[in-house]
């Protein structure tokens, strides 16, 4: 199809005679990308196809079909063959192809055709009857036939003609011319291209879809000679929008591009050119100048089209500008530096683990000295062999780490020596890559649990103490509130020991009782809120000073008189 292409292009520049420079020049492309076209070595676009046929004055379909129409009368003719008389299958046996002779009042001769609802293939009798009146069932001809035309005048015709019933055909016509120039009947061929013209449709669509996708979209298309000084051959028209240069600028001379790299990156380029004859693709990165004068970060990525023997025929590729991309990139390696400073120089033991996979994915120094594995060691452990949880269970809290927004977890960790420590976990989520992240801070806490525990057995065994202890002893706070009160105090106030906790107690000092030192328990009157007589008791102060107490410890002597 290329090659064949390129001989009507060729053919057709030649009856304009035009050089290939010239119409290259009319065109807006290089004369030796014209000259790979007429060669069958590269396919044009859309858009360049049109911009050819306009150079031309033709229609884009004359580029693709070879048709000699024109309006001489022809010499004088004897009447065609029958179908298969002498002349062998010629155009009788094209599909869709249908071939009349008609007499100068339009009665058939005789009608051959490949289409199989014609209705000279259903038994319909067609000769001596009117070619309209068999073939579109109207009394008069169809409009716009031009047989009608060429008896009338003797010359030849030909064009595309929507018939009545809808189909669409290319038609031709002659006149047949007897002795002294006198019509004497005329041929007329139509070939159905309805189908061929739904096919053009859709692609005429597609090409308007591709078109407005080229047009706007942000990645720019195209190609080059694969090898010399690597000569644009074509790109697409929004590499004006994306960076703001003319696409025929391209076109014209491979310096132009050349001549808006970064410097220093030409170079940097070709070295790496030739991986792309090795492996066939290339991709790279460089800077280009923007037509407004600034610099962008353009992608290009490169494919090598070889032809039946291996040859390099032509290079295609695609820009994309990533100038937004490079610039969040070097964010997030300042944001990673950041991290890793924190990570690695914290001394709070941390740990990054997959949420899903319960890896371990990394460990900063301090993680690695509590637990007593080396770094190497600690990325290919799972926190499934540090947790002393069920794996099932230590699934379910990775689960709500990730997503139900809790964050502390209380865990026990094995160490490398054995050690069974007690730790608290807070979590935090991350999303990296489409995965999740916990990232955990460690904070041992086996110490304090091993003192909280040992101050709640204490606190157990005092409070046993103090209500079995055999005196009337209660503890008040620093309202004079009962707190707590032993057995024998219960009975001596005669107060259930249930109902003793917050009852209000007054005290006044005893008259002409002895002064004793700060430290010393001084002699009271107690009286219970709620409760008729007196109490005399000793008051000593738990706080250091008395001054500042917080509680109040009263020992019953006897009642007050």
């Amino acid at each position: 199809m290329k090659k064949r292409f390129g001989q009507r292009l060729k053919h057709l520049r030649q009856l304009a005679n035009l050089t290939q420079l010239e119409l290259a020049e009319k065109v807006g492309i290089s004369d030796r990308y014209l000259g790979r076209m007429e060669r069958g070595l590269v396919s044009p676009s859309f858009e360049c196809i049109e911009k050819i046929a306009r150079a031309l004055d033709k229609e884009p379909e004359s580029l693709f079909t070879c048709s000699q129409g024109g309006s001489a009368r022809p010499a004088a003719a004897a009447p065609p063959a029958r179908p298969g008389q002498g002349h062998g299958p010629g155009l009788w046996n094209f599909p869709g192809m249908t071939i009349k002779h008609v007499t100068p009042d339009l009665n058939i001769v005789w009608v051959a055709s490949q289409d199989p609802n014609s209705p000279c293939n259903k038994r319909t009798d067609c000769v001596g009857r009117r070619c309209h009146e068999v073939f579109q069932n109207r009394p008069e001809p169809c409009p716009g036939c031009p047989l009608p035309e060429t008896l009338a005048t003797g010359l030849a015709h030909e064009k595309e003609l929507a018939s009545p019933s809808g189909k669409t055909f290319i038609t031709r016509s002659e006149a047949i011319i007897g002795d002294g120039g006198r019509v004497m009947g005329g041929v007329h061929m139509a070939l159905d291209i309805t189908e061929r013209r739904h096919v053009e449709d859709a692609l005429r669509q597609a090409q308007l879809r591709l078109e407005h996708l080229f047009a706007t979209g942000p990645v720019v298309l195209y190609s080059c000679e694969a090898g010399g000084d690597y000569l644009a051959t074509y790109i697409s028209e929004n590499v004006r929008q994306v960076f703001g240069h003319p696409p025929e600028a391209f076109l014209a001379t491979p310096e132009y591009w050349q001549s808006h790299l970064y410097p220093g990156e030409r170079e940097r380029l070709q070295a790496g050119l030739p991986q792309l004859f090795e492996h066939g693709r290339l991709v790279h990165e460089y800077r280009f100048r923007h037509g407004n004068g600034g610099w962008r970060w353009l992608r290009d990525e490169m494919r090598l089209v070889r032809g039946p023997g291996g040859e390099p025929v032509e290079i295609v590729g695609s820009w994309m500008d990533v100038t937004d991309a490079k610039a969040w990139e070097m964010v997030m390696r300042d944001s990673q530096s950041r991290y890793r400073t924190l990570f690695e120089a914290n001394c709070t033991v941390q740990l990054l683990i997959d949420a899903e996979t319960m890896s371990i994915l990394d460990a900063n120094p301090a993680a690695c000295a509590y637990y007593g594995y080396a770094h190497a060691q600690m990325r290919k452990m799972s926190i499934d062999d540090l947790n002393m949880l069920p794996t099932a269970e230590l699934a379910d809290a990775l689960t709500l780490a990730s997503g139900s927004g809790k964050n502390l977890f209380r865990f026990r960790h094995r160490l490398a020596n054995g050690d069974i420590r007690e730790v608290e976990s807070r979590v935090t989520p991350m999303q990296h890559g489409g995965r999740t992240m916990i990232h955990s801070m460690i904070i041992d806490i086996t110490d304090r649990e091993r003192a909280e525990k040992e101050a709640r057995a204490s606190t157990a065994l005092w409070e046993v103490l103090f209500e079995n202890a055999p005196d009337k002893v209660a503890l008040l706070d620093s309202g004079q509130r009962i707190v707590r009160s032993s057995r024998l105090f219960a009975e001596a106030v005669g107060i259930a020991p249930d109902k003793i906790p917050g009852t209000l107690c007054e005290m006044r000092p005893v008259p002409g009782a002895p002064s004793s030192s700060p430290h010393d328990p001084d002699r009271v009157s107690v009286r219970l809120d709620g409760h008729d007589g007196a109490f005399q008791a000793l008051r000593s102060c738990i706080a250091e000073e008395c001054s500042s107490q917080t509680r109040t410890l009263i020992t019953l002597q006897s009642p007050s008189g």
